[in-house]
């Protein structure tokens, strides 16, 4: 009797047993909001937990170093790293759902069909500005961002739908009770993790909605003074509840904003109701809630073989290059913090000319010329480049890159004389900028923007301009300045040396040698030979009238030849 009934309950045991190792795997909420407390100002901490606002009057102005948001490029691809992806339901229970269009680019999971850390995406190829907090230092990163789903929980081990998009924070799920993703950041290509410094405004938290957000270190808080949230921190997460029922349109009292570094993002969302989600759960990243202090632009030079360097050469007196004035803006400005004005200044070199102007603007993934948005001048060589409507101006705030580009040469009149480069090497010489020895015309500049008053100036860029190098040869004297010649009936070489760019992006439209032999000389022969001693004299159109020698390439813009040599 006594073997019998501990017979039945050992089966009853192993009855519970099994049936909880056959219950449905979830991974249980990590937040718990029953104790968040409505924000008011005990919350306030200085420099740590403010109050900011889209209103321009009440916003604070944060650390530049935090105002920058990863970028996708041209070369970004968003891609399942790990797990099953499907496409995106239109139903859920028998009740259907309205997935907005951009949220249908997400990449969608079942939940019964993947796990916990098994669920994971990667844009790959994106760009950051980095820079010190004053705003120095500034430069761009290569980032990958892998996004890894690290929570979620059911309702009654319930399956649903977790959707992942191509930025820090956006996320819906549906049928749910919370999902909690993590963002990794690594080199791009590598599996080297890096640690970036960024911002993120979390909008339309309402209707009982919380969220969640943890990093190495989250460095501000932010929320509106009316906020309507409450608030509470666990274990190193900062946790943001709306205690209410009422829906909302992404009004700044439903809203949060970060400051934060590190190399991950940790973001939790989720609904305090005791029942899984019947619609679709989403709260997106949004505006910013701060404004950020202005960096300094970046100056750079571009020429026909070399691109956005801080000091080039160009190899003759005819080649023309581009100066490159970036200035970035933090990305997701409101409409009540937009500029009230925004401008460039660079001061050109007299003795040098400028060839065009214009503005580009950029979001990493395409670029439009912004020319037309700016009112330009070149007074005196002086170039200004002014935004004309910073206030009404909606599409200016679409992208977050600015550049100024100034195309210059030296100021050489076409077919210049010898009487007419002598003066001018004069004047570079008057301006220190001719290297007489080594015929080298150093040129430097930089720039500087004017955003809503606030002046910065650009670092220096330097430009050497090779100018031709002549020598000459006689039976016992090789390619120098002067030389002696023991008879009369004896003959010497004049060589003339130029560099050309080699592996030219852009072609030149001419190139020729000119070179006047005195009247009282006879010229015996013309022959044009490449830096690799080959003779090329086929290339060029040779003539000798008045003893004045002319040497013409051909055709400059299809000789591939040419352009695979570092001199004539």
């Amino acid at each position: 009797m006594k073997k019998n009934k501990w017979k039945k309950i050992f089966c009853r045991m192993l009855a519970v047993v099994m049936s909880i190792l056959m219950m449905p795997t979830s991974v249980f909420a990590q937040i718990s909001v029953d104790d968040a407390k409505k924000i008011n100002d005990d919350w306030y901490k200085p420099n740590q937990k403010e109050f900011s606002s889209f209103d321009s009057s009440k916003a604070l102005t944060v650390k530049a170093s935090y105002g920058f948001r990863l970028y996708k490029t041209k070369n970004s691809k968003f891609t399942v790293e790990e797990g099953k992806s499907c496409k995106y339901p239109t139903s859920y229970n028998g009740l259907d759902l309205n997935i907005q269009d951009f949220q249908k680019e997400y990449l969608w999971f079942k939940t019964s069909e993947n796990s916990v850390d098994k669920i994971k995406v990667k844009v790959s190829n994106m760009q950051i500005y980095q820079c010190n907090d004053d705003g120095s230092n500034g430069h761009w990163v290569k980032v990958d961002m892998v996004r890894t789903v690290t929570g979620i929980e059911k309702y009654k081990g319930k399956d649903g739908y977790i959707a992942l998009g191509e930025n820090l924070t956006n996320t819906v799920y549906v049928g749910l009770k919370e999902v909690k993703t993590t963002s990794t950041f690594y080199k791009a290509g590598t599996n080297t993790k890096v640690s970036l410094k960024s911002n993120v405004t979390l909008k339309d938290i309402d209707s009982k909605q919380y969220i969640g957000v943890k990093a190495n270190k989250v460095d501000g808080q932010y929320v509106s003074s009316n906020t309507k949230l409450s608030y509470k921190e666990d274990n190193g997460t900062y946790i943001y509840y709306a205690d209410y029922d009422d829906d909302y349109d992404s009004q700044d009292f439903t809203c949060a904003a970060f400051t934060f570094q590190g190399d991950s993002f940790e973001y939790t969302f989720g609904r305090n109701l005791a029942e899984p989600t019947r619609r679709d759960q989403f709260v997106g990243s949004g505006q910013n809630m701060t404004r950020f202090k202005t960096v300094p632009p970046t100056k750079t030079v571009t020429d026909n073989n070399e691109t956005q360097v801080t000091s080039n050469t160009v190899e003759h007196f005819g080649q023309d290059w581009t100066y490159n004035v970036e200035q970035v803006i933090p990305a997701g400005i409101p409409e009540a913090h937009r500029y009230s004005k925004f401008a460039f200044e660079d001061q050109i070199e007299s003795c040098l000319k400028i060839n065009s102007v214009k503005v580009v603007a950029s979001k990493m993934e395409s670029t439009k010329d912004a020319t037309s948005w700016f009112d330009i001048k070149t007074d005196g060589n002086k170039v200004t480049a002014t935004l004309k409507d910073p206030k009404g101006n909606d599409s200016f705030y679409k992208y977050g890159i600015y550049t100024l580009k100034i195309n210059v040469s030296l100021n050489i009149p076409e077919n210049a004389s010898e009487e007419q480069m002598a003066a001018l090497k004069e004047q570079w010489k008057q301006h220190g900028h001719l290297n007489e020895t080594e015929n080298i015309v150093t040129e430097e500049n930089s720039a500087k923007t004017n955003v809503d008053g606030v002046i910065k100036n650009s670092n220096n860029v330097t430009t050497k301009i090779e100018g031709p190098e002549k020598t000459v040869s006689d039976a016992d004297e090789t390619n120098v300045k002067k030389n002696t010649v023991r008879s009369l009936a004896d003959d010497w070489t004049y060589s003339v040396t130029q560099k050309i760019a080699k592996n030219a992006n852009e072609k030149y439209t001419s190139f020729a040698f000119k070179d006047s032999i005195e009247q009282c000389m006879k010229i015996n022969s013309v022959k044009i030979k490449a830096d690799n001693g080959n003779d090329v004299t086929g290339w060029f159109d040779i003539s000798t009238v008045g003893n004045e020698v002319k040497a013409s390439l051909k055709d400059p813009g299809s000789n591939d030849e040419f352009y695979k040599n570092n001199s004539y």
